[in-house]
């Protein structure tokens, strides 16, 4: 009996230590999040294909989008039509390069251009290899207000 109440008390203690790790990484995500959402440029997240995977608020307050909206989208939908076709070598060419900045005219959902610096980043996760792609407006306001 005491041999299988301290079994499980180790248990007991495993536990606990693996449930405050994972309130750690929690803590982390959680506070990556607030970072992220209160950055006053548009982050987006998309996959080598250009869907969107992420959104910050400031991208959803730019250009009109939820966050959830955002994940039915792709990059394409953000240029004018004639400029769209373009994505396809832009996202190559991150791939490739592992970075790429252009300025390029992005569309809002309600039509209106916005015109921006886009900065993306290929980075590799546990998920695959993803885009980071952050955007300031070349007219000089803050996303994020």
């Amino acid at each position: 009996m005491a041999q299988r109440t301290a079994e499980f008390a180790q248990a007991n203690e495993r536990l606990a230590q693996e449930i405050a790790k994972h309130e750690d990484t929690e803590a982390k995500l959680s506070l990556k999040a607030t970072i992220l959402d209160n950055a006053g440029e548009a982050i987006f997240v998309v996959n080598p294909k250009g869907d969107f995977v992420y959104a910050n608020k400031a991208a959803s307050d730019a250009y009109g989008y939820s966050g959830d909206e955002f994940l039915n989208l792709n990059l394409r939908q953000l240029l004018r039509p004639q400029e769209a076709p373009l994505i396809e070598s832009r996202l190559q060419e991150t791939i490739n390069k592992g970075h790429l900045e252009v300025e390029t005219v992005h569309l809002r959902k309600d039509g209106s251009a916005m015109p921006v610096q886009a900065r993306h980043r290929l980075i590799k996760t546990l998920h695959g290899e993803l885009i980071v792609s952050v955007m300031r407006d070349l007219k000089g306001r803050n996303f994020g207000t």
